[in-house]
């Protein structure tokens, strides 16, 4: 489980020195420069007035609903903020913040939450916040945007970082199949040329390794373009494209290898994908009458 803290500290007041009438968005931690979609990421809404006191004038903040997920009005909360309300359009969430007011001087910071879609983005894209001050009759007083950018990962294994490549099993069942007497050959050594199982390839969003090309798993981040997975066959291991399963897998004879490109599925971080391999009577069967199988890794790859 990935666990994230952070800390807020309500009705801040961060001077300017000018004392004018302005509005920004700031991330909470002044040395983030992206975001990653899915993940809640903090932020100011700082505020300032010149000229006299307003008695709850507003801020809205307008969120592209292809952009962002639903904002929740509790992550919008300061002593200086009487209340924030939800409402939104074709286009926008829109989160009314009303303070209960606001008089000529230094930038109040209020802190909020929000998130960008998971696979929406591919890395480097952006996504903007636009909000506006108002007073209480609806005049509107100062506006700003804030552009962020996204972080995306890659999809790969999940394991340490430590330079060995582990791959991926399935466990249990798919880890030792256990093959009668007609399935092997007649010696009962070998499997029978011929036999035929299933197979899978599992992949999760995450941090590149630095050490070896599998992955730390992250939920955060995942990138909306396409994955390819590229498995190298073993050998003794035979395809064909008309077993069930295979018919949208592309196959190189010179490398032995299959390649398939998946879709983002809504975010999702993590896809498995299914085969059917055939042997060529080659693999070994061991004297319990289960045989191994080897399940061979994606490569990192979007």
């Amino acid at each position: 489980m990935l666990l994230a803290s952070f800390t807020f500290y309500p009705n801040e007041v961060k001077a300017t020195g000018t004392g004018a009438t302005a509005t920004e968005i700031v991330y909470n931690d002044t040395g983030q420069t992206v975001s990653e979609p899915g993940r809640l990421e903090s932020f100011w809404l700082n505020v300032s007035v010149s000229g006299g006191t307003y008695s709850e004038p507003y801020s809205i903040l307008y969120l592209k609903r292809t952009e962002f997920d639903k904002p929740d009005v509790n992550q919008f909360r300061s002593n200086t903020i009487k209340s924030a309300t939800l409402t939104n359009d074709a286009t926008y969430w829109k989160v009314k913040i009303v303070y209960n007011m606001l008089s000529p001087g230094p930038r109040i910071g209020n802190p909020f939450r929000i998130s960008m879609i998971n696979g929406k983005f591919a890395n480097g894209e952006t996504a903007t916040i636009e909000t506006r001050l108002f007073t209480k009759d609806g005049v509107e007083l100062a506006n700003s945007s804030k552009q962020l950018t996204a972080q995306t990962y890659v999809m790969g294994i999940n394991s340490n970082d430590d330079g060995t490549i582990r791959g991926w099993s399935n466990g249990g069942s798919d880890t030792l199949v256990q093959v009668s007497d007609d399935q092997t050959d007649a010696t009962h050594t070998h499997l029978k040329n011929g036999f035929t199982d299933t197979w899978y390839s599992y992949a999760e969003n995450g941090k590149k390794h630095v050490n070896d090309t599998e992955v730390n798993g992250y939920s955060y981040g995942v990138d909306r373009r396409k994955k390819r997975t590229v498995l190298s066959l073993l050998p003794g291991m035979i395809w064909d494209s008309s077993l069930p399963d295979n018919s949208d897998w592309t196959y190189d004879p010179v490398n032995h290898t299959i390649t398939k490109d998946t879709g983002a599925n809504s975010g999702a971080p993590g896809y498995k994908l299914k085969f059917t391999i055939k042997h060529d009577g080659t693999q070994t069967v061991n004297e319990n009458g289960y045989t191994d199988f080897l399940y061979r890794r994606p490569s990192i790859c979007k």
